[in-house]
This record gives structure tokens, C-alpha cells and sequence, in this order.
């Protein structure tokens, strides 16, 4: 005290009140009236330290906290001092500090932000240390990270930590001097969080906040911003599962707002990952397949699009999407409430979609709707994969940008980085060989073993779609033939088994599983047929052939219903029928294709004759 001059000393006499009315952060006044302050802690508990102790720790800018304290009963000079030093907070006008924080230096912000991590229980970010965004992801988790003192004031820590936000937000445009250091914080608080807590809480939802509001506006913090969700991921279960589905919550607004701002493949993994991990919980999982459907239909929008703000950059992003200014000219149209914006697929987050999708496919939680749902997904999905390979529909635009934004390897895409058509062509193989394929036997997976029909007959059907649907992939004609025999046969012979097992009512749903195999099997093989042909040899062709054969008189061996009975033999001379105008059934055909078919087709059904071709 002996440090304040003599004219704040007389505006803290203990029997005057304080200066005026303070303002809070939100430009609301506040009474801080001494007498008002003491009815409001009357209403807490004796035990713990006050609010006071951490503005104290704050203005000391001092990281150490002393005792325990607070078990004592204060003395009349202790409540004295303490009444003075009430006044004295509110004579400083502190919260006009925090409020026009923006007008001080980039030091002075960064003393500022470190005092308020300290009154927080916190120790600020060294530089260039793990403590700051980069280091706030999961990557650290494994890190010891020092436990707060025993000694802070949970109230005390939230209300810090408010400001904290608070004043990394008011600087926006500086924010890197002070995001290291909310970082830093948060990793600690998040990861000491055995239960839940509402310091825990509001720590987790400050990350969160802070991508939501930085996220539209700053475009070269994007990776670490979505790299501190990874902290997500080293919340207790007991943490976690009792703030998950606002977590997702958050994420699927994060999602609608903000994910044209995601550019890189790690930020959408992380992303994904946390809607994947939502997929079985009961509250969440709704939260999650909203924004997952937000990622490949399009958010559903009821407004035009928000104006950005005078310091967002005015320019076309990383993912093409156009500035404000170059759709102005649609501004003013109306938007109802069931329109969806452009999907957000792009070739770098497809791959973490799909395995998200895939969880929600399995998971029961919002019954068999939503697994259809997500099944549906998947085939939206394979479309979207299926114009980027072509390049027709852009030109090649995202090929390009994927070419950029990937990195693939120069050795093996020698000119995808400067040559459209060489790009196109490196992203048909690699979708074709990862994403494609996942779909593929994803949905092949759901139709062989899963118990619920309708779920079922919706993978077989959307296989169906993708499969006959995939011309712009270009795959050459060795793919098709893997596809026959390591999906659609598979598939076949496990169908099959299910209807020789299934029982009852089962027997029926079975069967009707096991029909519309029949018929994914038949018309995607003649589709490719032509394309088999070129690349198989003629013992590979008839062997594969004698296969598809053999998969339709099992699946009939055990058939009890007339329409699985009458569809497996329709299917059959469809494909003797197509084969014979093509010339690859006639008498004389290599390897004993003629003899070898029409024997196996008599025992599907005795009407299969040469004579169905015209032959005798």
C-alpha cells in the first residue's frame, strides 16, 4: 500500500465506497459496491479462497500461491486490509483494462495474458515450448503436465479464464501472442480433469470457441487451431462422457460454419474422429450424423450467407470457393429453410468421412433409419469420388487441388503437380485404391453380416449403385475383374449360407437380401464384361464365369420363396443372353466355355438351353 500515492490512498478510506460504476466486459454496468460484494461471498461457503486471493495472485503477476489460507477466520485488520484491497481492484478499473486490451502493447498483452494464466492456476507457454497450439493436440497427451495448485479457487479460475478468452479474442489480429499461453492453459486443464467439474467444462468449451470464432477469419492458424480438438481425446471417460454430446454439439455448428476454413487433411481427421467417436453414444450420435451429412449433402441453410468481417481475407480459399464478392450478384436471394449449400467433400477429407460414416452405418443408436441414412452416405460419397476422377463436371479443378493439397509423391505422379490430365489420372488411383475400395467393401461387409434387413438390403442396393455408377473412375480393366471375384462372389457364397441358415421369419428377410445380391452380382458383371475381356486370358475368363454359375445354383439350392426362386434363373439368362450377342457363348468357345455353361445352367433351371440363344 505504501507504493499508491496519497490521493488513491484517500479514495480508499474504509468508511467511503468506490469510484463510480464499473463496466463489465460486455459494456453492462456493474455495481461494485463493497457492501454488494460482501452479501454476494455471504452466500458461498467459509472454506476455499475467494475471488480476492486470485485478483491478488493477477496483480501480483507472482506464479506463487503461498498456503492454503481461507480455514482461519479473518481478523478485523485482515477484513480491513481486505475491504481496502476490494476497493482498490475497483478503483484500478481493472476490467477497462482487459476491455481495451487491444490498445496496449504487444508486451504489455503479454504480461497481461501470463498473469491472467497464473490466477488461473497455469504457467504460461515458453516460447517455442510444447505448451502453445501446436502442442495442445493429442500428439502431447503422454507429456507429464504439472497439476494446478491445490489452492486455486475454482470460481477464481473460471472467472480468469473467462477473460483469458475474452481478451484473446478482443486481439484477434495479434492473436498469436496470446493463443500460446491460452494453450497452454487449457492443455492442463483439460488433461487434469478426472471429473467433471465446471472448470473442466468451461475449459473444454473455450477450445472449442475459440476454433469456432478464429476459424472463418484466420485462415493460417487453421491446422493448429483444429490440432487443439485433438485435446479431446485425452479427456477421463467419466469427462468425457458427460460433456460429449455438447462437444459434438458444438462441432456440428463448427462444422456448418466454419468447414470451408478446414483446408488441411489432418485438421479433418480430427474433425472426424470426434464425430466418429459420437456414433454410439445416445445423446451425441444425432449431433454427429447432423454434421456429417452437413460435410456431403451441404448444410441446411434459412439465411443468405453471413457477411464476413472488414479483416477476412476477400479472396478465393484453398478448397475454390468463391470470395463474397465474386457471389454478390445472388446475395439477395431467398433461402428456405431445406436448401443445402455445396458439400464439403474434398479428396484430402474423403477418406476420414468414410470412416466416420462407417461407425454410424454399424452403430443401433437412432435405429435402422439411421444406419440407412449413413448407408446412403457412403453412396454420395462414391458419386462425389466418381466426378472428381472423371473431371469432367470441373474440369479438373479438384484433381489439381488435391494434387497441391495431398503432396503426393513426385517420384511416383512424376506431373500431377503441373499437368491437369497427370492429376486427374494420380487421383483415379488413388481414390480407386483406398476410398472407392473402403466403400465398396464397407457396403459389401454390411450386406454379408449384418443382422438387421433393412439395414442390409440397403448396403446391397447402394453396392449395386456404386458399382454400375463408377465409370468416371477409369479403373482399368484388372479392376474389375478383382471386383468379381473378391465382392461380388464373396457376397454371393454369403448369402447364400445366410438363407441355408436363417429360420422363420429370418428365412423370408434372408431371401430377400439374398435376391437382390442376385441381381447386384448379374448386372454389375454384365456391365464389365466387355473390359474383362480385354484383360483376361481365356482360362481366367471361364473360370471366373464358372464361378458366377456355380454362386447363383447355391444361392437357389436353398431358396423357398417363389420370388427368389424365379429371380435367380431370370438373372442367369440374362447373362447367357448378353453373353451370346457378344460372341462370348458359341459353340467352339476356348476352354470349353459353351459345354462348361450350359450344363451348369441346366441344373439351375431345366429351361436354360442352348434354344434360349437360338442354337439347337
Amino acid at each position: 500500500m505504501e507504493l499508491l500515492s496519497e490521493k488513491v490512498l484517500e479514495n480508499l478510506g474504509p468508511d467511503t465506497r468506490d469510484g463510480g460504476t464499473m463496466r463489465t466486459l460486455d459494456g453492462t454496468e456493474a455495481s461494485t459496491s463493497f457492501h454488494k460484494r460482501k452479501k454476494a461471498e455471504a452466500k458461498k461457503n467459509a472454506g476455499g479462497n475467494s475471488l480476492l486471493r486470485g485478483f491478488s495472485q493477477l496483480l501480483s503477476l507472482d506464479g506463487d500461491w503461498g498456503g492454503g489460507g481461507g480455514e482461519t477466520p479473518l481478523g478485523e485488520d485482515e477484513k480491513e486490509a481486505e475491504a481496502r484491497a476490494v476497493r482498490c481492484v475497483d478503483a484500478c478499473r481493472v476490467d477497462e483494462v482487459f476491455a481495451d486490451s487491444k490498445f496496449l502493447e504487444s508486451d504489455s498483452l503479454t504480461h497481461m495474458v501470463g498473469a491472467l494464466v497464473r490466477a488461473a492456476g497455469g504457467k504460461p507457454a515458453v516460447p517455442g515450448g510444447e505448451g502453445g497450439a501446436e502442442g495442445a493436440g493429442a500428439e502431447g497427451a503422454d507429456t507429464a503436465v504439472s497439476a494446478p495448485p491445490s489452492d486455486v479457487d475454482g470460481d477464481a479460475a473460471v472467472f480468469c479464464l473467462d477473460v483469458l478468452i475474452a481478451v484473446t479474442l478482443r486481439n484477434r489480429d495479434r492473436v498469436r501472442v496470446a493463443l500460446p499461453h491460452v494453450y497452454a492453459l487449457l492443455r492442463q486443464l483439460v488433461q487434469n480433469a478426472k471429473t467433471p467439474s465446471p472448470l473442466a467444462e468451461r475449459a473444454i468449451f473455450e477450445v472449442l470457441r475459440l476454433a469456432r470464432r478464429l476459424l472463418p477469419y484466420k485462415d493460417d492458424l487453421s491446422d493448429e487451431l483444429l490440432d487443439s480438438l485433438r485435446l479431446m481425446f485425452a479427456l477421463e471417460p467419466a469427462v468425457a462422457d458427460a460433456f460429449l454430446e455438447r462437444i459434438v454439439r458444438e462441432l456440428d455448428a463448427l462444422v456448418r460454419e466454419c468447414a470451408d476454413s478446414v483446408h488441411g487433411a489432418k485438421g479433418w481427421e480430427t474433425v472426424c474422429k470426434l464425430l466418429m467417436a459420437s456414433a454410439r453414444h445416445p445423446d451425441a450420435a444425432v449431433h454427429g450424423f447432423n454434421a456429417l451429412q452437413s460435410i456431403v449433402e451441404g448444410a441446411i441453410s434459412n439465411t443468405a450467407e453471413k457477411q464476413k468481417e472488414p479483416d477476412a481475407p476477400n479472396t478465393a480459399d484453398a478448397n475454390g470457393n468463391a470470395s463474397p464478392s465474386e457471389g454478390a450478384e445472388g446475395a439477395d436471394t431467398a433461402v428456405t429453410p431445406t436448401t443445402r449449400g455445396a458439400h464439403h467433400l474434398r479428396p484430402w477429407n474423403v477418406r476420414s468421412c468414410v470412416e466416420a460414416i462407417g461407425a454410424f452405418v454399424d452403430a443401433h443408436e437412432g435405429g435402422d433409419d439411421r444406419s440407412v441414412g449413413a448407408v446412403d452416405l457412403l453412396g454420395l460419397v462414391a458419386g462425389a469420388v466418381d466426378g472428381w476422377c472423371g473431371g469432367n463436371a470441373d474440369g479438373g479443378a479438384m484433381a489439381t487441388a488435391a494434387a497441391k493439397t495431398m503432396g503426393w509423391d513426385a517420384t511416383t505422379y512424376p506431373g500431377a503437380a503441373n499437368s491437369t490430365t497427370e492429376a486427374i489420372n494420380a487421383l483415379r488411383v488413388e481414390m480407386t485404391s483406398s476410398v472407392w475400395a473402403s466403400i465398396v467393401s464397407t457396403l459389401k461387409r454390411v450386406g454379408e453380416t449384418e443382422e438387421r434387413p433393412a439395414v442390409r438390403d440397403d448396403a446391397v442396393l447402394t453396392l449395386q449403385r456404386v458399382l454400375l455408377a463408377s465409370g468416371g473412375l477409369n479403373a482399368p480393366a484388372t479392376h474389375w475383374m478383382a471386383v468379381t471375384d473378391g465382392v461380388l462372389m464373396p457376397m454371393l457364397e454369403a448369402l447364400g449360407e445366410r438363407v441355408r441358415l436363417a429360420r422363420g421369419e429370418q428365412k423370408v428377410f434372408a431371401e430377400r437380401t439374398a435376391r437382390l445380391g442376385v441381381s447386384c452380382a448379374a448386372k454389375a458383371f454384365l456391365q464389365y464384361l466387355p473390359a474383362m475381356l480385354t484383360t483376361a486370358t481365356p482360362p481366367q475368363f471361364a473360370a471366373a464365369w464358372t464361378k458366377v454359375l456355380e454362386r447363383n445354383a447355391q444361392v437357389l439350392k436353398h431358396a423357398r420363396s417363389e420370388e427368389l426362386q424365379e429371380a435367380v434363373p431370370e438373372a442367369v439368362k440374362n447373362m447367357l443372353l448378353v453373353m451370346s450377342a457378344q460372341g462370348v457363348l458359341a459353340p467352339g468357345a476356348p476352354e470349353g466355355i459353351w459345354e462348361t455353361t450350359w450344363k451348369k445352367a441346366a441344373a439351375i433351371d431345366p429351361g436354360l438351353t442352348p434354344a434360349i440363344v437360338g442354337a439347337k
